[in-house]
């Protein structure tokens, strides 16, 4: 096993983020969608089905653009960047899917 096969703490902590953001940004899209401003969402069995397919989406691109994109860049604003690019693009891809 090469060491660049091993997950280290750096690299957990940092698909953790990715993971906890894409759950908040869904999280607050759900709060402000239709105006209602609320969390009644999580009654309705079907809008957990948006929300994890909204999650998913957001981490995979979240993730994407973190390993991919910015593979070169390691500045310490990579995981920021990844979160707002890669939400970016999964917020078009869902708009895109669903439009």
């Amino acid at each position: 096993m090469e060491a660049s096969d091993v997950i280290t703490p750096a690299k957990n902590k940092n698909l953790s983020l990715l993971f906890a953001s894409s759950l908040l940004i869904t999280m607050l899209l759900a709060f402000i969608d239709e105006g209602n401003y609320n969390f009644q969402w999580i009654y309705d069995f079907g809008s957990w089905i948006a929300f994890f397919m909204y999650s998913t989406v957001f981490f995979f691109f979240q993730f994407l653009v973190f390993q991919v994109l910015l593979k070169k860049y390691q500045k310490a604003g990579k995981v920021f960047l990844s979160i707002l690019i890669g939400t970016a693009i999964g917020l078009i891809v869902m708009l895109g899917i669903i439009f």
